[in-house]
């Protein structure tokens, strides 16, 4: 046998490793790849990602651009640093968003933010991966986004096939370097991202320059081919891979398909430590960086920091939920409730009502009240043989509601169907003949049910569309719950992030405000005992709280209390009322 003709027999054998090696560690794939000036895609994931970029960076003026899905809070030290000039992103998560350092940010000028919804941003990135120059949408038209967003990205053109209704375009966006966690991947960079991550991959598809990707743990090649559905970005793509342990902490991982790697919860305490921090004085803000950013010099030194026991407990305690699902079942009572919990079950009861009157196959939940009163819907509808299923824009469609948070272990552990944002936001929530009801939470609405989660009119900037806009534009309807109270519930709107199309109903924690018999304002249909003794009395609490001119139905209805059954399921949901506060 010929040399070679052994070599090429050889090449026919599956090997255990293939292709070049392009370990590193992060802190050389920042070093070598990242540079003044670039524009970064950072994935939701990638927070080990995050804190070398700050390493190698704090305390310079990069100049970067940032872009990202959505900009968690942690992402944010990234701005608070001076690292970043321009943030491309649908919504800025929780309180550090609304804070203080964040509002200078933007309005001295320091910063510039260009907001979009979750749908538009993947549409971005799913035309620079495809090399195409647009992509078409329906979101945003009709909104204050659309005037707020550049020519050049955004523009509203006359549809060609014959539609009177204008189609909406988004241009391609291409980062010069994307920064991915994936689960695993090899040393040539073939990565797996778990379905719900899956939408990353599109970020380092549409990258023009350099793909780092960091993974909980380095596999070969055969390990990658056994589980070939998962791996999103290929090798070739990829210009550094990086081994990053708990490289998505603090957030939580779960993993149901490659063993190499536990699952292990997202750590509450390290996040508030740093809202804390951003939210005190600047010395508190300065030791936090320094004991987090500036004293860890590599990932290792940072896991080091946080301690073994403190990561297998994460991994512990996720093994535990995995297994035992939702809390114990509380004592049955017929104790009194709150406004809060008067409130939740109402909306369960309003959705559920909503759900079989239009046959609505499943409903699409976001976070905070919505959850548990959508949960409560499922399992009321359940309970009368309707079958419908819950989805969440994370990706879980039809999942089996377990507690209050949308993207809890056991959420992610039950889908029917777990997929991406993209399939949410698009297959499922496809505009008005899809059978769904969405229930979203506002900051601010208007009699027409047009709604405002993004700026206040003295300049006060609030979280973003996030995936609001996507879902109002795509649902067959949409439901708005909401404490009612004047600064809420306003005549006229300075800024409208969501228009009220769609939006039928409005739960309140005083009654429910509907549009009936197709009239395009909204009026109070019904009230709870908590608004007043009399319809009388309640009427005029309730307007006292509206920020208009409400109008009452002439058939008023007076809500019922919760059932003791209403009241032990919500509680089960939502034990240590974490939703409800």
């Amino acid at each position: 046998m010929s040399e070679r003709l052994a070599r090429l027999l050889a090449a026919m054998e599956p090997q255990e490793y293939e292709g070049p090696s392009k370990v590193c560690t992060l802190e050389e794939a920042i070093a070598t790849h990242v540079k003044p000036g670039h524009h970064v895609f950072l994935s939701q994931r990638a927070y080990a990602g995050l804190f070398a970029l700050l390493r190698r960076f704090w305390g310079s003026r990069p100049n970067f651009t940032l872009s990202s899905i959505m900009t968690s809070e942690l992402m944010l030290l990234l701005v608070y640093g001076g690292l970043v000039r321009k943030l491309v992103t649908s919504s800025v998560w929780g309180p550090v968003g609304r804070g203080t350092r964040y509002q200078q940010a933007v309005r001295q000028g320091g910063l510039q933010a260009e907001m979009w919804t979750i749908h538009t941003i993947i549409l971005r990135l799913m035309a620079g991966g495809s090399g195409v120059p647009f992509l078409p949408t329906r979101s945003i038209i009709g909104s204050s986004l659309a005037q707020e967003l550049p020519g050049d990205a955004y523009a509203e053109v006359p549809n060609p096939f014959g539609s009177p209704d204008p189609v909406a375009l988004v241009a391609a966006l291409r980062p010069d370097v994307a920064i991915i966690h994936g689960l695993v991947a090899d040393p040539a960079g073939n990565t797996v991202l778990v379905p719900d991550w899956s939408v990353d991959a599109w970020g380092a598809r549409a990258c023009r320059g350099s793909v780092i990707v960091h993974v909980d743990k380095i596999v070969s090649t055969q390990a990658i081919r056994r589980h070939a559905p998962l791996v999103k970005v290929p090798g070739h793509m990829v210009s550094a891979v990086c081994p990053a342990p708990f490289g998505g902490f603090p957030g939580t991982v779960y993993n149901g398909w490659v063993g190499e790697v536990p699952s292990y919860l997202g750590d509450r305490e390290f996040s508030r430590s740093c809202v804390r921090a951003v939210r005190g004085r600047q010395e508190e803000f300065d030791a936090w960086v320094q004991e987090w950013v500036q004293g860890p010099a590599t990932h290792e030194a940072f896991l080091e920091h946080l301690g073994r026991q403190r990561l297998g407990q994460l991994q512990a305690e996720a093994e535990a939920q995995l297994q035992h699902g939702l809390a114990p079942v509380p004592s049955p009572t017929s104790e009194g409730y709150d406004d809060r919990e008067m409130m939740t079950v109402a909306t369960a009861r309003k959705i559920a009502e909503v759900v079989r009157r239009n046959g609505y196959r499943f409903i699409q939940t976001g976070p905070g009240l919505s959850a548990p009163a959508t949960y409560l819907a499922y399992y009321l509808l359940r309970e009368q043989g309707y079958d419908v299923e819950v989805m969440s824009g994370f990706g879980n469609f039809a999942y089996l509601p377990q507690g209050y948070a949308i993207s809890s272990i056991q959420h992610l552990a039950t889908p029917k169907l777990l997929g991406d944002m993209f399939e949410m936001y698009s297959a499922f929530l496809r505009g008005p003949d899809s059978p769904s009801l969405a229930v979203l939470g506002i900051v601010e609405i208007d009699k027409s049910g047009n709604i405002n989660t993004s700026r206040l009119d003295d300049g006060t900037l609030m979280g973003g569309s996030g995936g609001h806009n996507d879902c109002a534009m795509g649902a067959g309807e949409v439901l708005i719950f909401a404490p009612m109270e004047p600064r809420r519930f306003r005549d006229r709107l300075g800024f409208v992030t969501t228009p009220g199309d769609r939006v039928r109903t409005v739960v309140t924690d005083l009654g429910i405000l509907e549009k009936v018999r197709g009239q395009a304002e909204l009026v109070l249909t019904s009230y709870y005992s908590t608004a007043g003794a009399s319809a009388e009395e309640a009427v005029a609490t309730i307007r006292g709280r509206c920020g208009w001119d409400l109008q009452v139905a002439a058939d008023l209805r007076r809500e019922p209390p919760p059932a003791m059954e209403e009241l032990v399921i919500l509680r089960r949901l939502d034990p240590e009322r974490r939703a409800l506060e």
